[in-house]
């Protein structure tokens, strides 16, 4: 997930009745604040929602384990919060949460790599939260909880999105791995090879994996890129898919069959591949696909890879290519609503750059790209240098189709008046209300019974209408919202729901409850605390069930600057601040998996899981997982990646972190997760993965290709011996939990990065990596109801779309494993279906699915499954022809979206021409029904012919780089929650006011909507400034979401640089008054009142005949929470019928007419001396008037309407003041006479 940035007012009728379906009862919406600079500094969230914070990367403590596995203390916590893993809890209203730690970074107490915290949190009386305390089996006692991969199951590295199952299992996502040694140096500090469930060859052993891998020692940096299952109850890693393939992941979604789990590669070409489980809940058996889209085989539209050969699944992507794989630019997070998948296709500004490096490879561009390069000139190809993605999707996978397509795209949500595709820098006074631009992360939550799609951005750049021109280097992420009630969305549906601050991303969206969202806000720079840099901050927002309709949000992006410091919640939501990533400690353990007190986390918050507690009697919601989204060297908590768990409960209104023991003798509050120490380490932990049942996969997000890319992040190199370890280790093995035909099978160090790995939220450990479905640059997954299916989003471009369906539901160490490929044609429908017995084909699954004619998409990230179908975040790239056309070079071929747009872009421009472009990115859907991914919802509106868009063009509202993506279900209707992360500012992303705010908004979309458009998201939340918005998720009662603000640089405590917030928001189950009528109607300016008389829509008001009814200011009484225009105490000219318009709070409009009706016969003029007592003189005058020996209420008024004078009870007036020039003068008899002053 590329760390970077993110307005519409829609008013309907409605009822007040909360009724099955009712959805959202509140217009959550609300403009970005773009100015002044100070509201860069905070969360910006609609006036009805609020948030709270409830963990900071970076910032907070964590407790962790020593690599011995023994609890080692507290530590500050890593930050880059990103994906929110949400497993519930034993009780109504607790929750394990899993936040992602978007980072790879050398930490030799919290774990080398990426990284993870997990804490358990209760919702209290009052919609907040607290963080419980738990006690773990390891000695771990607290609140806070790192999860020890180095010492479980290897370093993880940038976890970035995951996924969750039916069940609230956990994985996260190790996003771009390296490929190669040297650079997991920095990092972990060696390059030791690993033995699969065993561990570094030369110090540890690992957990046993159980994927089948077992034994097989591979290079240290082979063991990133892989989906790492956690369990959030324990904070313990559990293994590292590696038969899911290794890749650059984000995260995926599971279906609701607890087997079949699709992801999506964040790179470019990105893969989308599936994981179905032989046997339901267990993934360490199964087949993995790849998808190519021109497929119609046994398989569909994928191409089975052989996940029993490890060498194709750690080069996943080279052997899909050659398959010709589909290729998407940067698939992102994934998630499963109503049996379809959706995944974040966050696009690439040189898009076509890459996919025709795919292409070579084998890739085929996915359809939509050749339609997007056409539109940007006839005849371009996707993979077209000149093809540009600058604002991505959301992606649809419909399994009744077997087909992906376009669901949502990025950009505008209408295109202002002089602004096109190629305006490079927007003004604010030209921005949309909405506009959608790279999606990133994808979830999902339910509210009122209904779904809602959370999508998140992260801006790829902030040019072409990304952000308004003045707030450049703001990086302004939103949070959106999706009604998936709505069949064919539009920009317009989206419901903004939040800002992020300065700098920051936000990511992580999942609902836990339909009140709360859980954001994580990874790299804020603001100056406000706790969105410093270095920090992140997990914030859950919640109040979403209390308020009637959504559509009442009332958030707008200001061109304040100064209110970008903290999270901006639209009202009556409220957030709070659960951890903040990079300060925070977390409790650590050893190598040895042994408790060694706290350290410091990482940063970078991102996928947030959630794993419900279901423990009888127990007042805990569940333990959280986060994301780290990092690549750093760090002993203490793990090299590589990172991630944080912990337990909340609620307290009153808000979040508590639970004070924990885990197993390993850990206590604390937050607990670090030590990859290194169970299945080697972790990287880029971006996006993630959660089952029904709660278990977490984090992602590793943009694998590295060499073990020198290593150094950075790892402390050596060393090979790993697959379900054994790093043989050179001495320490803690490696717990065989692989697939066991990987069993112990030697790969390199940096083919262990860039799988999808499953952690224990309860242990804070990780479990395995997915081996078996594929490795790629991870951004997300999903599982489907069936807890078999596992759709997997790749962020890159070309990016893949996968899915892995389990042998057995909620076993996924088995199953087969396919890679979408558009129009396949086979017996696995529009899926290849890959090799996952093959290591090598699944270490090298782009290749291999790219050869076989894979479909390629545009940065594939976030995705969420809301009523069967998956939704996915396509966040675009602005040159992604580049891109896709390296990938066509591979074999890929670019999904069929993206030539639609750039043949409209150009006529005869293709997605794979150097020139087509994807500034906005989507939303796009799978449907299982038909197999197809078609376009959900498109970012924009579309600037792409202007470059700076001002302030004064910029539409109300304007979906760029969708990148986040989950849901939530308010009052039985299902909303996505979609999170913005810039690909960049301009042409229209954001208005050129704002460049350098970069800043991320997050929306509500109903996903009941069929052809969704801009003008239906909700903005909920506006990032501080640099800020992405990730991980959010909404709670299962649809009344908060969890969420990060990431990596954000306001000045604002705590959304400072180097720390990554989790945010819980809260108010989404308020319910707004109905009420829309006009109490009393009067005019007070006479010697006694004139009271209307109110008959139906009527009112009538009788004035003295001498009233000049020009100057008329009525006092009006409304009922109470609602709004009139005009305003009462206006000036008015009621010479004719006056219409009053009444807005109830809940948006319902009533509208009145007053009429204005004379005693006696109406006097010619306001001066008839025959008429009128009134008298003023002298007139002219300069100096002193008169009142004809009368004393009188006196106003004068100059000829606009504005008060110049008043006095009471007089006889005389000094005029000296006055400017020469034409007055009235109004007594308290509401007579008037004019008067000339000289």
């Amino acid at each position: 997930m590329k760390k970077g940035i993110f307005t519409m007012i829609a008013f309907a009728l409605f009822t007040a009745n909360v009724c099955a379906q009712s959805g959202i009862l509140f217009d959550p919406t609300f403009p970005v604040k773009w100015t002044p600079a100070s509201e860069w500094e905070k969360v910006q969230l609609p006036k009805l929602l609020k948030s709270q914070i409830i963990f900071v990367g970076g910032e907070d403590s964590v407790l962790y384990l020593k690599r011995n596995l023994t609890p080692g203390g507290k530590a500050l916590s890593k930050a880059s919060n990103d994906f929110i893993g949400l497993t519930p809890g034993a009780n109504s209203g607790e929750f394990y949460l899993s936040v992602n730690h978007e980072t790879s970074s050398k930490n030799d107490i919290v774990g080398d790599g990426g990284g993870m915290t997990v804490f358990k949190v209760t919702r209290m009386a009052n919609g907040g939260f607290t963080i419980d305390n738990q006690n773990f089996s390891d000695g771990r006692s607290g609140k806070l909880f790192n999860v020890e991969f180095e010492a479980t199951v290897g370093e993880t590295w940038n976890n970035c999105g995951g996924a969750v199952s039916p069940d609230g299992r956990i994985w996260t996502a190790e996003e771009y791995p390296p490929s190669t040694l040297p650079s997991i140096i920095p990092a972990f500090g060696d390059a030791y090879k690993v033995k699969i469930g065993t561990g570094i060859i030369q110090k540890q052993s690992f957990l046993p994996n159980g994927t089948g891998f077992d034994g097989s020692a591979i290079k240290r940096f082979q063991n990133i890129g892989w989906m790492v299952e956690v369990d959030p109850k324990t904070a313990k890693p559990i293994r590292k898919q590696y038969n899911w393939g290794r890749m650059s992941f984000e995260g995926g979604a599971i279906l609701p069959d607890n087997k079949t789990i699709f992801f999506g590669e964040d790179g470019t070409p990105g893969l989308l591949t599936k994981f179905v489980a032989d046997v339901a809940g267990d993934f360490t058996k199964g087949s993995l696909y790849v998808y190519k889209h021109d497929k119609v085989g046994s398989d569909g539209r994928w191409i089975k890879m052989n996940n029993s050969n490890l060498n194709e699944m750690i080069y996943l992507s080279d052997s899909a290519y050659k398959r010709g794989a589909t290729m998407f630019v940067r698939l992102e997070w994934v998630v499963e609503i109503g049996g379809k998948i959706y995944i974040a296709e966050t696009g690439k500004d040189d898009a076509g750059k890459d996919l025709a490096k795919g292409a070579l490879r084998g890739g085929i561009v996915a359809p939509h790209h050749n339609v997007r390069a056409n539109a940007q000139s006839p005849g371009r190809t996707a993979t077209d240098p000149a093809y540009t993605d600058y604002y991505g999707r959301i992606l649809k996978y419909d399994p009744a189709t077997d087909e992906v397509t376009v669901f949502l795209e990025g950009g505008y949500s209408s295109m202002p008046m002089g602004i096109t595709e190629t305006t490079k820098d927007v003004p604010l006074v030209k921005y949309p209300y909405v506009h959608l631009s790279n999606p990133d992360g994808l979830g999902k939550t339910r509210i009122k019974g209904k779904d809602y799609m959370i999508i998140q951005e992260d801006l790829n750049g902030q040019t072409y209408g990304r952000l308004p021109m003045e707030l450049y280097g703001i990086n302004a992420c939103e949070m959106y919202l999706l009604d998936m009630s709505i069949p064919n969305p539009t920009l317009n549906d989206l419901i903004r729901v939040v800002i992020g601050p300065k700098g920051a991303e936000l990511t992580g969206g999942i609902g836990i409850k339909s009140n709360t969202i859980l954001l994580d806000v990874q790299h804020p720079s603001s100056t406000v605390a706790p969105y410093l840099s270095g920090q992140a901050v997990t914030i859950a927002i919640n109040g979403f069930d209390s308020i009637a309709d959504l559509k009442k949000l009332d958030l707008y992006l200001s061109g304040d600057v100064t209110k970008y410091n903290v999270p901006q919640v639209a009202a009556p939501l409220k957030y709070q601040i659960l951890f903040v990533g990079g300060k925070d400690e977390v409790q650590i353990t050893g190598r040895d998996g042994k408790p060694l007190g706290k350290a410091k986390s990482k940063d970078g918050n991102d996928f947030i899981g959630f794993t419900k507690d279901n423990t009888a009697g127990t007042t805990d919601l569940g333990w959280v997982t986060v994301n780290l989204e990092k690549q750093t060297k760090d002993y203490l908590i793990g090299d590589g990646g990172g991630m944080v768990v912990f337990k909340v409960k609620e307290s009153g209104d808000s979040l508590k972190i639970v004070d924990q023991t885990l197993p390993d003798g850990r206590t604390g509050k937050f607990f670090n997760i030590n990859f290194a120490a169970h299945v080697g380490e972790s990287w880029n932990n971006c996006g993630g993965l959660i089952t029904a049942d709660g278990r977490i996969w984090t992602a590793e997000e943009y694998p590295v290709s060499s073990n020198s890319a290593l150094k950075a992040a790892f402390s050596d190199t060393s090979d790993i011996v697959i379900g054994v370890g790093i043989p050179e280790t001495v320490l803690q093995p490696f717990t065989p939990a692989v697939p066991p035909i990987f069993k112990d099978s030697i790969i390199d160090r940096h083919h262990n990065i860039g799988w999808m790995v499953e952690i224990d939220p309860k242990t804070g450990k990780a479990l395995r990596k997915q081996y078996n479905w594929g490795r790629m640059s991870f951004e997300g997954a999903v599982i489907m109801p069936d807890n078999r299916t596992v759709y997997c989003f790749e962020d890159g471009t070309p990016g893949l779309l996968t899915k892995f369906v389990a042998t057995t539901p909620g076993n996924f160490t088995q199953g087969s494993l396919y890679v979408y490929k558009e129009n396949a044609g086979g017996s696995y429908g529009n899926w290849i279906k890959m090799n996952n017995n093959s290591l090598t084909e699944m270490i090298n699954l782009a290749d291999s699915a790219l050869k076989r004619g894979a479909s390629m998409f545009v940065r594939l990230e976030w995705g969420v499954e809301v009523g069967g179908k998956v939704y996915i975040c396509e966040t675009g790239k602005d040159n992604a022809g580049v891109d896709l056309a390296k990938g066509a070079l591979r074999g890929g071929i670019a999904a069929s979206h993206h030539n639609v747009r750039a043949e409209a872009q150009a006529p005869g421009r293709k997605a794979t021409d150097d020139t087509y472009y994807d500034y906005y990115g989507r939303i796009l859907v799978y449907d299982p029904a038909t197999d197809k991914v078609t376009p959900y919802l498109e970012g924009g509106p579309d600037f792409a012919t202007t470059k700076d868009v001002p302030l004064s063009s910029y539409p109300d509202a304007h979906l760029s780089n969708p990148d986040g993506l989950s849901k939530i279900k308010i009052y039985g209707k299902d909303y996505l929650i979609i999170q913005e992360d810039l690909n960049g500012m301009t042409y229209g992303r954001l208005p050129q006011e704002a460049y350098g705010a970069n800043l991320c908004e997050m929306y509500l979309l109903d996903a009941f909507i069929t052809n969704p458009r801009i003008s239906d998201l909700k903005r909920i939340l506006v990032a501080p400034k640099g800020s992405e918005i990730t991980g959010a998720v909404g709670t299962p009662d649809g009344k908060n979401i969890f969420v990060n603000i990431q990596h954000p640089s306001a000045a604002t405590e705590p959304y400072v640089s180097g720390k990554g917030v989790t945010l819980a928001l809260s108010g989404f189950d308020y319910q707004a008054s109905s009420a829309n009528s006009i109490i009393s109607f009067k005019f007070n300016d006479f010697t006694e009142p004139v009271v209307g008389k109110i008959e139906g829509d009527q009112i009538i008001l009788k004035v003295p005949a001498t009233t000049v009814v020009k100057y008329l200011k009525p006092t009006i009484e409304i009922s109470p929470k609602a709004e009139i225009s005009p305003a009462s105490g206006e000036l008015q000219d009621f010479t004719n019928p006056v219409k009053y318009t009444v807005t109830a709070e809940n948006g319902r409009k009533k509208e009145y007419t007053v009429t204005v009706i004379f005693e006696d016969t109406k006097p010619s003029a306001v001066e008839d001396a025959n008429v009128m007592k009134f008298k003023v003189y002298p007139n002219p005058a300069n100096e002193m008037i008169s009142f004809g020996g009368g004393v009188y209420n006196i106003t004068i008024y100059n000829t606009s309407g504005v008060v110049v004078g008043q006095a009471s009870k007089v006889s005389q007036y000094n005029v000296s003041h006055l400017a020469s020039g034409l007055y009235f003068v109004k007594n308290n008899n509401g007579e008037v006479v004019k008067l000339m002053i000289e």
